[in-house]
């Protein structure tokens, strides 16, 4: 993973972290972290402060990432 920029990604992951407490019922602590935290790195992997936002695909492409990393430990 490469840093690109740092500008907004702390926005982001508490704006994800928000929406995984507002949706508390139904997701898990352990997956509104784990979200906020790919929502994060989403971010300091593109340019721009404005333009740069966290897709769908950006994200589950870092989740699924962490989650190979975690199964190759195991």
């Amino acid at each position: 993973m490469d840093v690109v920029n740092t500008m907004n990604c702390e926005d982001n992951f508490v704006h994800a972290g928000m929406l995984g407490y507002i949706m508390r019922v139904s997701m898990p602590i352990t997956t509104t972290i784990a979200l906020a935290n790919a929502v994060g790195v989403a971010i300091i992997m593109g340019r721009g402060a404005s333009k740069n936002m966290a897709s769908v695909v950006k994200v589950t492409n870092i989740l699924n990432g962490i989650l190979q990393n975690i199964l190759n430990i195991i």
